[in-house]
């Protein structure tokens, strides 16, 4: 095994010790070792002890097995090898690393055999040297093959322990993989005792990290309906399709979270197919089972508004077309067009919005087209269109922009969606009405627009999840207003095409401002550039 200074065996090693020195006598050598195969970085490598060689030259000696290494012809065709200086090849290499004069190298198997003793599967693991024969003498076949005679008892040692610590780093790695998997795993034995619970399901389930093999489940397990579901399943009755369980979940955060898990149970077989017991497979859906109760909620929200405008646009034609010519004064019929218009405006706007949401959801991303802007008329546009809206209620309306403000470059029609969405939440959020303020000055490099107002406010741990796709503040007072959480998110998406940015400041309680920064020329400004807050 690999310890970061070199092969040392992880057990037995003192039986090792006494093999490597008594082969080291009947070879009548100087030193004796085993080489171990690396077959990711295709070299033999020093295992420790090394009869005859200090310890810290044993650490980092290896040996490569490519570019005709003799080395390569122990392994590769199973094969003794015999070196000396006067032996052609890599051989001097080989010796001058181990400082000696010559050597003898043979196979390190693991065999298998059958009921005669017979091998009937032999797989080399490294290779069996000795080397600096006294008196100067070479090494011949013979001594070869008294040491192949002691590597296999080199390898039986050998073999028990490496298995032992291959199985070792096995599990180490199949529970490294488990734990870091985002589904929730629990095996029980066919007994009923827990065998493994991973990190995801102890945090679902709240359970100790060290306090849970071999107890019960029902002793860890709180949940009467989950122990019920574990239950049913080892007296033979696992359920068909898998089950859903809402669960009060505390992770890191002092404050407990509901979470939605799905939950199924498996078998867990053998090799030969044999039961070993079932694992309880916990899959967090609450992500999804909020964005179909938004989704559903959106649907709804929309035909709704949809339909409002729509009411508007019909009721004051069929008004017209029903009183007929001369029924109403001009100034009338010119009112009633108004309000048709700005109907059909709001209408147009909204239709724009959902296609926009729809693609940006599909990856298609939105097309944007700058030209001079002027953020005076923008916002007169935006009171005029919320005016007519159902969300105010009488609220002042106040535009705190400077006559002279200068131009800058922008996607109108984005930004009017931008400011409409702004404004529209400032009105809805304020049920109480106040002062809605929409305000612009120039900062460096561009301009900064916000929007304020004096209504509910946010609380301060919400903020960070603003902009996020079908988010709303969770309070009483905010989840009686109806919405669908996607509007703040197309705001910021439509904000970055600009290569701007938004944020927001709040008080909860005490009303919120939403900052946008627009650079001058987003043509020619890199994202996200020089806003000021």
């Amino acid at each position: 095994m690999l310890d970061g200074e070199g092969l040392h065996t992880p057990s037995d090693s003192e039986t090792l010790s006494r093999i490597l020195n008594r082969t080291a006598a009947l070879l009548q050598a100087r030193g004796c070792g085993v080489l171990l195969l690396d077959r990711k970085k295709n070299v033999l490598a020093a295992l420790r002890p090394f009869s005859g060689l200090p310890e810290e030259r044993t650490k980092a000696l290896e040996f490569s097995l490519g570019g005709g290494s003799p080395m390569g012809e122990v392994v590769a065709h199973d094969t003794p090898v015999l070196l000396d200086q006067q032996t052609n090849g890599g051989a001097a290499s080989v010796l001058n690393s181990l400082d000696v004069q010559n050597a003898v190298f043979v196979p390190l198997a693991l065999e298998q055999r059958d009921e005669n003793n017979q091998v009937v599967q032999r797989r080399v693991m490294g290779a069996f040297c000795a080397f600096d024969k006294f008196y100067g003498r070479p090494f011949d076949m013979e001594d070869a093959r008294l040491l192949g005679m002691m590597a296999r008892q080199a390898s039986a040692v050998l073999v028990t322990s490496q298995v032992y610590w291959a199985e070792v780093e096995r599990i180490k790695e199949v529970e490294s993989i488990l734990e870091s998997t985002s589904v929730g795993l629990l095996a029980v034995s066919p007994k009923g005792t827990v065998t493994q619970v991973n990190e995801a399901a102890r945090i679902a389930l709240g359970l100790d990290k060290m306090d849970y093999f071999g107890r019960p489940y029902d002793d860890l397990i709180t949940r009467s309906d989950i122990c019920e579901l574990i239950s049913d399943t080892l007296d033979g009755r696992p359920p068909t399709e898998p089950k859903e369980f809402p669960l009060r979940v505390k992770e890191g955060d002092p404050e407990e979270e509901d979470r939605i898990y799905r939950i199924q149970m498996d078998q867990i077989r053998s090799e030969d197919r044999q039961s070993m017991g079932w694992v309880m497979v916990m899959e967090n859906v609450t992500d999804i089972r909020r964005a179909e109760q938004m989704m559903a909620a959106f649907v709804d929200m929309i035909s709704h508004e949809l339909r409002t405008p729509l009411t508007s646009i019909r009721g004051f034609v069929a008004t017209m077309l029903q009183a007929g010519e001369g029924v109403f004064p001009w100034e009338t019929q010119e009112e009633f067009l108004q309000i048709v218009d700005t109907e059909a405006e709001r209408l147009g706007g909204m239709i724009d919005e959902q296609l926009n949401i729809a693609r940006i959801q599909n990856g298609r991303g939105l097309q944007y087209n700058f030209a001079p802007t002027d953020i005076r008329q923008l916002a007169a546009q935006v009171f005029r269109l919320q005016k007519q809206s159902s969300s105010w209620r009488g609220h002042e309306l106040v535009v705190d922009i400077p006559e002279d403000f200068p131009q800058f470059q922008s996607d109108e029609s984005k930004l009017l969606q931008v400011f409409h969405n702004l404004v529209g939440n400032a009105l809805k959020y304020s049920p109480s009405a106040g002062t809605v303020t929409f305000s612009a000055r120039q900062v460096e490099g561009g301009v900064q627009i916000s929007v304020s107002d004096q209504g509910l406010g946010i609380p301060k741990e919400q903020l960070p999840k603003m902009f996020s796709q079908f988010f709303r503040v969770e309070t009483n007072q905010h989840t009686a207003i109806k919405g669908t959480g996607l509007g703040l998110w197309l705001t910021k998406h439509m904000i970055e095409g600009h290569h701007g940015r938004i944020w927001v400041e709040s008080e909860y309680g005490h009303g919120s401002t939403f900052h946008v920064f627009i650079p001058t020329d987003p043509t020619r400004a890199p994202e996200g550039s020089g806003s000021a807050e």
